[in-house]
């Protein structure tokens, strides 16, 4: 029971915190796209879908983008959440004065997180190499670097 009860208290100050955090405009980070945030690898999902229309996806390969998405989506999105809030805790450790093993075992768990991350983004670029042709890749690259990057640097 007090297990439980301070599991809650512990989430409820977390919120909290977060909330706080996110009312200071001083805070904030300054790229709003968490996922960028906790991996710079390309986001190609998001590039095919901004450009759907100039790669004449066909039946097959829009099928395989939504059989990638229903797999990968949930997973990536707890990804991101779970990393951008054990930053939170750790920014909150270091300023409670936790133990210097503490910090460093949240630190390895950011580290944990951020690894999956990346495992996922590899992943996705390899079925995107599988199911697009080469030009839809190359296409794909071209736009990510001229259209998305620049809000990156």
């Amino acid at each position: 029971m007090k297990k439980t009860t301070l599991k809650i208290i512990l989430v409820v100050l977390s919120l909290n915190s977060l909330v706080l955090a996110n009312s200071h405009k001083h805070m904030e980070m300054k790229d709003e796209n968490p996922i960028y945030h906790v991996n710079p690898m390309p986001n190609f999902m998001m590039a095919i879908h901004m450009m759907k229309s100039e790669l004449s996806l066909s039946d097959e390969q829009k099928n395989e983008i939504k059989v990638w998405q229903a797999k990968s989506k949930p997973i990536m999105n707890k990804l991101k959440k779970d990393t951008v809030l054990a930053e939170k805790k750790l920014r909150e450790m270091a300023l409670n004065i936790a133990s210097v093993s503490d910090l460093k075992n949240q630190y390895g768990l950011i580290s944990k997180l951020r690894e999956q991350i990346a495992v996922q983004k590899i992943m996705c670029r390899e079925n995107m190499q599988n199911f697009l042709s080469s030009n839809q890749v190359t296409k794909i690259k071209e736009f990510y670097k001229k259209e998305i990057l620049k809000n990156h640097k």
